[in-house]
């Protein structure tokens, strides 16, 4: 009895440790890049805690901005890696949020998704974006505030213009409306 008790149990443990199973340090990493940064570079660190090797099927990213690759096609038992994720940061500014997809040929867990998470300051914000006088409104001064990242170099200045427009009656029943800037 004690023979099969000792053979049941040394099967199970078998069974445990000979299957592949990738551990990840973190599935979502957040950077904070400066306004210099071209890019935002994230490390998603894992070891292979199985009995099996985890062969990487692909590593795929949610856009054409982000770019990932794995350091090995297969990990053996007990070895570490990391799959590295780039986002080219271009024109994007505010909270962008980009994934990557890693498939593998763990039958538990075939797919991961890891997720980064770049918080990209404004080099200038305009308040409002849009300025508008309606119909009829008097041409009274409106204000537009423009506030600048601590590192973006700009200097004070006070703009005044004023615009009269000029209007043309056109063939069809319409008119035509320009502005003619004065300074």
């Amino acid at each position: 009895m004690k023979t099969h008790i000792f053979a049941f149990t040394l099967s199970i443990m078998i069974c445990v440790t000979a299957r592949a199973e990738l551990k990840w340090d973190q599935t979502s990493i957040e950077l904070h890049p400066t306004t210099a940064d071209k890019q935002a570079i994230g490390h998603f660190k894992y070891q292979n805690s199985g009995g099996k090797p985890v062969r990487f099927k692909s590593v795929r990213t949610s856009c054409g901005c982000t770019a990932a690759q794995s350091q090995k096609e297969e990990v053996p038992p007990g070895e570490k890696g990391e799959i590295t994720a780039t986002f080219n940061i271009g024109e994007r500014t505010g909270t962008q949020v980009k994934t990557v997809t890693v498939e593998t040929d763990d039958p538990e867990h075939a797919t991961t998704v890891l997720t980064l998470k770049a918080v990209i300051p404004q080099q200038l914000e305009i308040t409002p974006t849009f300025v508008f006088w309606g119909q009829g409104e008097a041409a009274k001064p409106k204000t537009i505030v423009v506030r600048a990242a601590k590192d973006f170099p700009v200097s004070r200045r006070r703009l005044k213009r004023r615009v009269a427009a000029s209007s043309k009656s056109m063939s069809n029943r319409r008119t035509r409306s320009a502005p003619s800037p004065q300074l």
